[in-house]
Parts: structure tokens; C-alpha cells; sequence
């Protein structure tokens, strides 16, 4: 998914603060690509077995799903101290307000509290399983609030100029929105609000996040930063030189190093499993490579790396490199009984039976799939210089080709090759239907 689908789904909307006199469209928590992609997935944990389900703030992260997450992701203390609500409720509290004001979920308060039910699962879905997605959707949205909010002139001329005059234009902008036209200049507050204050911290990471989608320098501190905004200057869990507990045999940089893996492990471990779950619910266990083997009685659904996770970590959390098998094909096949490495044959059959499946759901409006990435991942794995723009049937044709010069420059048995005939073939035994759609 690219920028388009967002920019259609705001187009209509009035982001207009002076209208909806709200500072709280943006927000510290909100303006963080890991933090909106975790919290989209909560939701349609929660939601799952009830798409029309009506929940607050506070069932969403009372949900164990939701629990995991916020400890074991981002360090957040036990929801059983006393003290653990507030920070609880401003973590999951301050997204569901994005998405509310964004369109992706409906909100009614009843007294004093905001019930919340999913008003756009498929977008939500997309945000969930990639951290991309929730950075293109973020950019486009805060963009808007600007440009709606009478802002375009002054945010055009940072962007174009970057520079100390225009980044203050645009920065003192923003704070006499806020200050005139919200509760941050003290209107129904009795002026106890420090609006200033309130204004950079919701200001710094909402302009880095456009800065960003045009590779240009952001907000650092209050003033232009002194480099161009990067992703990982996007994400809550970021890693900071100066934490405390740094190993004292280690450089700076040796430890800034170590975290930072670790750091991308947790993040991508996360990834991937939410990844596998998009397809566990899409197939529901059900191998998707119908041969002989597919309905073997008592097996349950293997998620399978077609590209192997050890050899090309890059694409673990990739569903374009994920399959359901059985185990027999899994164990014979796929790995021919050595998990330690993986079939070519059998692997480019596997690319060609998910590429009809990847092609299929895009055509059905299914989000979890991306034809750029599939092409990725054959560009990474065969060497090839394909464009997103290749047709899915001359990506497989493409497969048969590479496979095939593999096993020549190997010494295998011409019989041993792929032909064109095999890719119709295997569009007769991918037909496992999409359960969850």
C-alpha cells in the first residue's frame, strides 16, 4: 500500500482545528510509527472474534493482547500497580483519539467516557502489519491538520526553504493555532495549562513525521534539526546512548550497536508474528499448496518462510514470504527433512503458489499483501532487477527461468527443471479460499 489509499480516505475530512478545537488530533504517543502499528493491532485482537464490538479505553488495554505488548514491547510497568492507569490510559487512549478524528474508528461519550467501536478493519489491518504503512498514514494525516488549519503557506515555505527563518514561521504558527483556538491558551482551563510547553511537545514529533515523507529536516528540541528526519527518528523505542546500564567494556558505539539489534530483534519478532497471524486468520490453518499432501488427517497448518528466516532475515516479517503448509509438506518438502535448509524446487513452487494468492488478494481489496514486496523479495532471492510494475504473470515465468539456471549451474537433471506447464499446474492446487476476508 502507498500513500494514495490514505490520502483518498482523508480527502474529505475537515481536519481543521480552528474547527474541531481539539490539540488532541495529534500527540505525543500518536506521532510514534511503532506505538500507532501496535496499538491497531490491540484493537483488532480485541475486536477479532467481534468486528461490530463496542469497547472504552480502558477494556482495550485491560485485554491480555494488549497487556503483552505494552510490557514486554515497551517497558510499560504492570497493569496491576495502582499507579500504572494513567500511563496505560494515555498509551492506548491518545491513538484511539487518532484514529477516532482520522475515520478508522467511531467514538461516542456516554457521561464521562468515550465507547469506541472499528469503523475501517481493512486499514487498520494495513497500519497493524507494518510500520511503514502507519508512517505513510500518519504523514498524510498530520499533513492535512496543517494545511486545513490554515498552516499550508508556512509549512510549503519550511519545506522548501529549510531554514532557521522558515522553520520559526511555521513553528510560532502552529503555537498561536493551538494557543487561540484550544483549551491550551487557557479557554474553559482557567489558564492552567502551560500552552507554550504543550504546544512544542506536540509539534516536534507531528512535523518530523511530514518531514519524513519528503526526506527533509524536521524539529529537534525546538529548533531545525541538523539532519534529515530518518524512520528510526520515528519510533518509541529508540535507542539512546546515555540509557543507563551501558556495559563500561564497551564503546559508545559498541553498545549503541548491541541495543540497537536488540532493539530491531524485539521490534521484528513483533512484526512477524503479527504477520503470521495475518495469515493464520486469512487461511485458518489450511495449507494453501493443495497437492496430495494438503489434507493429511490430524495435521494442523505449518506457517512456513519460503525464503528461509536465517538466510534472509529482511523478509521474516514479510506475509509475502509466508505460506501454510501441512506438516508433511513442510518437514518432506519444503526442508526435505534437514530444517537447516531449504528445497529450491520446492521453494519456487511455493513463490509461484503464493504469487496467484498475493495477486488474487490485491484484486480482492485485501490489504495484507503487496506486490512491491513480493517483487523485493524475487529480486533479493534470484538476483534479478524485476519492477513492482512486472505483471504477476511474467513474475512467474521469471521464477521458472531462475529456478531453472540454478539447477543447470548446480549439475542437477534437465528433468529436474521447471516448466511453464508447472505454473498452470500450480494455479489449480492454490485455491485454498480466504476465511477472514
Amino acid at each position: 500500500m502507498a500513500w494514495q489509499p490514505y490520502e483518498d480516505h482523508i480527502d474529505g475530512m475537515n481536519l481543521d482545528i480552528r474547527v474541531t478545537e481539539s490539540a488532541r488530533m495529534t500527540d505525543q504517543k500518536t506521532t510514534r510509527t511503532d506505538v500507532i502499528s501496535s496499538i491497531a493491532e490491540c484493537i483488532l485482537v480485541l475486536t477479532e472474534n467481534n468486528h461490530g464490538l463496542e469497547f472504552t479505553v480502558r477494556d482495550l488495554w485491560h485485554n491480555p493482547h494488549s497487556i503483552d505488548v505494552a510490557v514486554n514491547e515497551y517497558n510499560k510497568p504492570n497493569p496491576q500497580n495502582p499507579n500504572a492507569d494513567s500511563e496505560y490510559n494515555k498509551f492506548f487512549g491518545q491513538p484511539l483519539n487518532l484514529f477516532r478524528f482520522a475515520g478508522l474508528v467511531e467514538g461516542e461519550k456516554i457521561g464521562r467516557t468515550w465507547h469506541f467501536t472499528v469503523s475501517n478493519r481493512n486499514m487498520l489491518e494495513t497500519i497493524a502489519g507494518d510500520t511503514r504503512e502507519s508512517r505513510r498514514f500518519l504523514a498524510v494525516y498530520i499533513e492535512k491538520i496543517f494545511r486545513d488549519s490554515g498552516l499550508g503557506t508556512e509549512l510549503q515555505n519550511f519545506l522548501d526553504n529549510q531554514d532557521d527563518v522558515t522553520f520559526e514561521a511555521f513553528r510560532d504558527a502552529f503555537y498561536n493555532l493551538l494557543l487561540n483556538n484550544t483549551p491550551l491558551g487557557g479557554r474553559g482551563a482557567g489558564g492552567r495549562h502551560p500552552g507554550r510547553t504543550e504546544s512544542r511537545r506536540i509539534l516536534n514529533p507531528a512535523i518530523n513525521i511530514v518531514a519524513n515523507r519528503y526526506h527533509r529536516r524536521g524539529s529537534e528540541r525546538g529548533h531545525i534539526s541538523t539532519h534529515n528526519i530518518a524512520n528510526a527518528d520515528l519510533q518509541y523505542n529508540r535507542v539512546n546512548f546515555r540509557d543507563v546500564g551501558r556495559d563500561t567494556e564497551l564503546t559508545r558505539n559498541e553498545w549503541d550497536e548491541r541495543q540497537a539489534q536488540l532493539t530491531q530483534d524485539r521490534v521484528g519478532a513483533r512484526e512477524e508474528a503479527r504477520a503470521m497471524q495475518d495469515i493464520q486468520r486469512l487461511y485458518e490453518g489450511v495449507s494453501q499448496y493443495q497437492d496430495e499432501f494438503a489434507a493429511d488427517p490430524g495435521q494442523h497448518g505449518r506457517r512456513h518462510h519460503i525464503l528461509a528466516r536465517a538466510q534472509f532475515p529482511q523478509f521474516r516479517a514479510h506475509t509475502e514470504n509466508i505460506i501454510t503448509l501441512t506438516s508433511t509438506q513442510h518437514d518432506s518438502f519444503a526442508h526435505n527433512g534437514n530444517f537447516r535448509t531449504i528445497e529450491p524446487i520446492y521453494q519456487a513452487k511455493l513463490l509461484i503458489c503464493n504469487s496467484f494468492y498475493i495477486e488474487r488478494a490485491i484484486q480482492n481489496g485485501i490489504t495484507i499483501y503487496t506486490q512491491d514486496n513480493f517483487v523485493e523479495l524475487l529480486n533479493t532471492r534470484y538476483n534479478l532487477d524485476l519492477t513492482p510494475q512486472t505483471s504477476f504473470a511474467d513474475l512467474r515465468v521469471q521464477i521458472v527461468i531462475a529456478v531453472d539456471t540454478e539447477l543447470h549451474n548446480a549439475g542437477r537433471p534437465e528433468a529436474e527443471y521447471l516448466t511453464n506447464d508447472i505454473i498452470t499446474e500450480i494455479e489449480r492446487i492454490s485455491n485454498t479460499p480466504f476465511r477472514n476476508a
